[in-house]
């Protein structure tokens, strides 16, 4: 499959202390302080390609397509992000999508 894409890398983080609410006053501060921990050694990878192929939007997680209603989320992101593309250059191509963790 040919056209283009973008992937994102991101490594989880996972929140051992959450804290709740903002600090009162100028910035942008946490009420609470919070403590998290980001594990570099696993990834999570997401890529998104955009082709003239195909009639429809796919999802494939895991190398499995998902259904209509499973994937309904990812689906419905891709459509904003492809209106978006379009109104600000040339239309954007038909899209497909592929999640792996």
């Amino acid at each position: 499959m040919s056209g283009a894409g973008a992937t994102a890398v991101a490594h989880p983080n996972v929140a051992l202390s959450k804290y709740w609410g903002k600090r009162q006053g100028p910035g942008n501060f946490p009420a609470v302080p919070s403590l998290s921990v980001t594990l570099s050694g696993l990834t999570t990878r997401t890529r998104v390609r955009w082709t003239r192929e195909g009639h429809a939007d796919r999802v494939v997680l895991d190398g499995h397509e998902l259904d209509a209603a499973s994937s309904a989320r990812a689906r419905d992101l891709l459509a904003r992000a492809s209106s978006a593309a379009s109104s600000s250059s040339t239309r954007a191509p038909r899209r497909r999508a592929r999640t792996t963790c």
